[in-house]
Parts: C-alpha cells; structure tokens; sequence
C-alpha cells in the first residue's frame, strides 16, 4: 500500500511539476498548430523537464520548437515517386559517368509532373518524439567535439542541433553521415578525429564531396539527407547540404551562405562556410581553391559579385521582412524568416541612402535594390522606406542596383539606378539628354569570362611556305597584345603565291582557335584545302573545328606548348586577306544580324535599330543620351545580354 501511494505521489508530483512548467504556455501556440501531432512534442518537453531534468537540453527543445513552424517539407505524388527511383538508381550505380546519365534519364521522365500536386507538409505535425530526443541527445555529443569547444549555446543552437536543412523532409541523418561518409574519406586521407585540425578535416570533407553539376529548375524541393548522401549529381546548393549534414555530423560548424543573384551576371550562387575558433567563417565550396576563405574571393574568381551575402539559418530572424512586413505583399525571396545578412563578412561595403523619386504604387512601406540578371531586374536586398527615403545597408561595391517597389508579382522603379565604384563612390545613373554622344558598341554581353578563361596570348603566329615541313616560311602576321574577341580582318601582302599554310599558336598556349578564313584578292569565297597539325586533341576540339564555320566550336590541343593547324591548297595561292577569331561566346556583333540599343529611363528606350556587318563588327550610335545605362539585345538570336555604362569611349559592363 505504501509502495502505491509512493509512486501515485511520484506521478503527481511530476504531473504538478509538468503543469507548473512555464515552456508550455510559450508553446502554446506551437502546440496549436501540431494538431494531433501535439502530443509527440509534448513528449520531448517532459522526457527533458521532468525525466531527465536536463535544463540545457530543455532549453535546446524549446529552441527547435520555438522556430519549428518556419519549417517543413513536401510530399507529391510525382516527387516521391521521383526520388525513389533516384534513390533506386545511385543505391545501385557508383561509376559518376553513369550516374549522370541515370540522373538526366529519370529527371527527363518525370519532367514536368515533379512539381505537380506537391502539398507543403509542416515539420510541426510530422516530427515524433524519439526522432527528436535522438537528434537532441547526437547534437549534444557532437557538441563536446573538439571542433565544437568554441560554440557557445547559441551558436551551438544555430550551428549544430538542427534536425535537418532548410525544406528537406525530416529523416535521421547523423549516424549514416559520421560512419558511411566521414569515416571513410577520413580513412583514405589518414587522418584522425581530434587530431587533425578543423580546417584540415573541412578541406578533407570539401574536396571528396564531389557532384558533377546539374542545373534543374529552381522550384522543385530540396532532396532529403539520406538521398544525397547517395547521388554525386546536383547543384550548389545540394553540395553545400551535404556538407553541413557531414560537418554537423562530426561537430564542424558548418552553415550555408548564399546570395540570391550575382550582380554582374545571371543565376544566385550556395556555398559553405565554417565557423572557426576565433568566432570568423571561412567559406568553401567543392571544385574551388583548395584554402578556405577563399571562395568568394572575386580577384580569383571574375564577376562574382555577390550583392548580398545571406546566411541560412534555423532560427526566426525577428527583424527579418517575413517577420515585420504585416499584409504587404513581398519577394520570394523574403518569405522565409529563416536567413541573415552575413554580407560584412565577406565585403566592406556600402551604405546606399536612396531618395525615392517615384511614387508608390500601393503607398509601399517597403523598398528594395534590384541588380540585373541578363533580362530582368531581380530584387536582393530590402530597407524600410521613411519620408521617402530608404537606407540599404552594406551593399557590395562595384555594382549598379535600381531601387525598386514590389506589388502584385511585379516590380516598379522608386528612382534612379545607382552605380557603386570599387572605391564605395556613388553615382545616380540619370540620362542626360541635353548633352548627347556618339558611342560605337562591339559587343552585347560582357567579355570578361572570355578574357579570364581563355584570354587569347600575343604571339600566334600566321605563317605561308612553299614547303611542307615549314623548314623556310614567311610570317604574315603575328597576334598583338590586345587581340579583340570577334572577328579580325587582316590584310596580307605575300611577295608571292604559297601552297601552305599554318597557324602556330603562341609559346605555352594550346593553340586555341576558333576560326580561321584565307582569301585571294578578288575572290569572296574562302579558300579550302587538306588539313593537318597537332591532331592531340580532346574530343569536340579536333583540327577541323578551326575552318568549320562554327563560331562557338574551337580547336585546342592538349599539349600546351604544341598547338597548330595547317592548311594545304591544291596549288599555289596569292593569300591577300586572312581573318581569324579566337576562342569566343558569340556575343560579338556578327554580320547581318539585327540589334537594337537602349537605354535606362525609369523603363528601356530605344535608340534604333541596326543590322551588323563584317565591315567594321561594330554599331555606331549618334545623339545617344550621356550618364546613362545601356542595354544591347540582338533580336535574331541569342538571349546572353548585360547593362553596361560608357566610359571613355568605350562600354564598361555591370
């Protein structure tokens, strides 16, 4: 009898103890929208409050559960029939050739069905009791990780005991992750937990992470952890998942930095960084330089100018737009509470206060900075607007962003596109159209890719003979320093006619050429002939593609000392003119193709159009307002094109 009423007094007392706890009137509202599911987090809330009397872990599980209904997953019935098949597939095949053809193979027969029927399903009514004690109880262990001493709770919080990453669906993760994809990249590097450093561990784990990239469309979900730690297809963003589930498995504080668009060309950009001893992050990605840090750095990588850095996190950011917005419509973007402004981190920046010229349409609260993305204007950062003014803050240098409202899906100018120097000096991109110029354009997208990866060398040399083994040749021309990326016209004087030819690419280069054109005086036609040279070469870069009229195919030999094509006519030939074009993208202005110029005025103007010709591979524009910003499109093909300034007397692309 008295043994009964022990353990009734027991009961009762925890049940008081429970009752009285003041985390659940905080988790009312939570408790609210679990419905049924209720049940199961109260399950967590007391196996930590009065079980185990674990106040640390009690406050872990209020923080998971605080921030919970920001999260969830999806559930289709093409999505999930698409990753089980995906799941089929890799379980199975290990050689990446093949892997990438089973990717695009399933990707291609579910198509467009994948984001059909997809219902939101929110963790709050998903996640059970012991999926999360687990989670807790391995968060906490990896917590006294060596790579972890640093973290203080919050940080440990934020960088450590998430259950799972951004809308992935919730699914146990850390054992599969620390022992089938840890420990064996470990192994084969001969290192050792807690004694190599965690950078050499990170760097380790960055560079054995490897997915051949994969561009599906945006809006299909995120893969689940269990599914990614098999596939080695994807994208950046699937990469940088895989590698906080394996950091976060081990104790790495790793997070997910992104920025939603490049400011100087199209697509947003996900990577890494680790959050090292001295409370600093060290970005990474998988296929980049191999020290940390230096991923994001743009004097290595050209035009990677991120506007806005954005780190993902767990927790609800209380000042965040989805947070204070109220019933004004917002970006994308900006629905998520869960994300924070990291960009001081990576750029000293600068701070943007915006006079709002135009009016609002729906007298907006809000406003924001759009940079350009190839055809659109794409909305990257947001201020508040107070007596029509807006201050951005740490905005990213050497960039033009146009403020802008945001209303029913679509965006309007507030005022005047802004350009930002690299020296943070700020200049409001008004045309002037009292004060008219003459500007002469030769391209309609920016070269500086071009100019970086394959930037053709001085010293390619054009060489005539009358013998085939060129023991005695004349140069009739020799590529300058400044060789222009398009179409060059050479005129030739040969003292007389020669039966070969040959271009010799210049000393370490591999010879790169995209086309090559001899003619005779007076003959428009091309001459053609039997070809020969250095014939090792990759496929798809053979001798042949140097002469096919293909702008967009080139030659390239392997060799890097040793690249050459040669040309033998039937018979002597009196060669007057020689046109050739270096390795290229096709953006140049290509004879016979239609253009049209515009320029930026709270809308796109045009200034006419014209055709291109291969007399100059240029377009002049005369009475062309000044202080503007210009927009060339080539309306025949192509849909590669960038806003650009004029400067000097010459296009400056942003």
């Amino acid at each position: 009898m008295k043994a009964k009423l022990k353990i009734t007094y027991i009961i009762l007392f925890a049940s008081v103890l429970y009752s009285c706890n003041p985390y659940n009137k905080l988790l009312t509202p939570i408790y609210e929208q679990a419905g049924s599911n209720k049940k199961e987090l109260q399950k967590v809330v007391r196996h930590y409050a009065v079980h185990r009397r674990d106040t640390l872990k009690l406050k872990a599980t209020l923080f998971l559960l605080q921030n919970m209904d920001a999260h969830f997953s999806y559930k289709g019935k093409g999505w999930d029939k698409f990753c089980q098949h995906l799941d089929s597939v890799f379980h199975k095949e290990t050689n990446v050739g093949a892997q990438n053809f089973a990717f695009n193979y399933v990707f291609r027969n579910y198509g467009d069905t994948l984001e059909n029927g997809l219902q939101k399903i929110p963790d709050l009514q998903v996640v059970n009791s012991a999926y999360l004690i687990k989670n807790i109880d391995q968060a906490f262990e990896a917590w006294k990780s060596p790579y972890a001493r640093h973290l203080n709770f919050g940080e440990f919080c934020e960088y450590l005991l998430p259950y799972k990453v951004s809308d992935s669906p919730v699914e146990e993760w850390r054992d599969l992750y620390r022992d089938d994809f840890v420990a064996p990249i470990l192994k084969k590097k001969k290192m050792e937990l807690g004694k190599s450093s965690n950078i050499e561990i990170c760097t380790a784990l960055k560079n054995d992470i490897s997915l051949a990239l994969y561009y599906y469309p945006v809006g299909i979900p995120d893969f689940g952890a269990r599914l990614l730690e098999k596939l080695r297809v994807g994208t950046c963003r699937d990469y940088s998942y895989m590698a906080i589930y394996a950091g976060r498995s081990i104790g790495l504080p790793v997070a997910m930095d992104y920025t939603p668009q490049w400011a100087k060309r199209s697509m947003g950009h996900e990577w890494n960084s680790l959050y090292g001893y001295d409370k600093k992050s060290l970005d990474f990605a998988f296929g980049s330089l191999p020290v940390l840090g230096e991923h994001l750095n743009t004097k290595t990588n050209v035009n990677w100018i991120a506007p806005k850095v954005y780190r993902l996190t767990y927790a609800k950011q209380p000042n965040s737009l989805a947070m204070i917005h109220g019933n004004e419509e917002i970006p994308y973007l900006f629905e998520s509470p869960c994300f924070k402004d990291v960009s001081g981190e990576y750029f000293p920046g600068a701070d943007l206060n915006i006079e709002l010229n135009q009016p609002s349409p729906h007298n907006n609260r809000f406003s924001y900075l759009a940079v350009f993305d190839n055809r659109d204007w794409i909305p990257v950062a947001w201020a508040e607007v107070k007596n029509k003014k807006a201050l951005f803050t740490t905005m990213n240098r050497g960039a033009v962003y146009l403020p802008v409202y945001y209303c029913n899906d679509y965006i309007s100018p507030a005022a005047y596109p802004v350009l930002v120097r690299e020296s943070g000096r700020q200049e409001i991109l008004k045309p002037d159209v009292k004060h008219k110029q003459t500007i002469v354009v030769e391209r309609k997208y920016t070269d500086a890719y071009l100019m970086y990866f394959s930037k053709p060398k001085a010293g390619g040399q054009f060489q005539f003979s009358n013998d085939s083994l060129f023991s005695q040749y004349v140069d009739a021309y020799v590529t300058p320093d400044s060789v222009k990326i398009r179409y060059n016209t050479i005129d030739v004087s040969l003292d007389k006619p020669y039966r070969y030819f040959r271009y010799k690419g210049p000393k370490d280069s591999n010879g790169e050429m995209a086309e090559i054109e001899l003619y005779e005086a007076g003959n428009p036609q091309k001459l053609s002939g039997k070809l020969s040279g250095n014939g090792h070469t990759p496929k798809g870069k053979e001798i042949s593609k140097a002469f096919d009229g293909d702008p967009l195919t080139y030659y390239h030999a392997f060799e890097s000392w040793n690249g050459w094509v040669a040309m033998q006519f039937d018979s002597p030939r009196q060669i007057s003119k020689l046109v050739y074009l270096p390795r290229n993208d096709d953006n140049f202005i290509r004879d016979g193709e239609l253009y049209e110029l515009f320029y930026w005025d709270n809308g796109w103007y045009s200034l006419g159009r014209q055709t291109g010709n291969k007399q100059t591979y240029s377009l002049t524009y005369k009475n062309v307002p000044t202080n503007a910003l210009f927009l060339l499109r080539n309306l025949t093909k192509g849909h590669e094109e960038r806003i650009f300034t004029y400067e000097d007397g010459k296009q400056v692309w942003w």
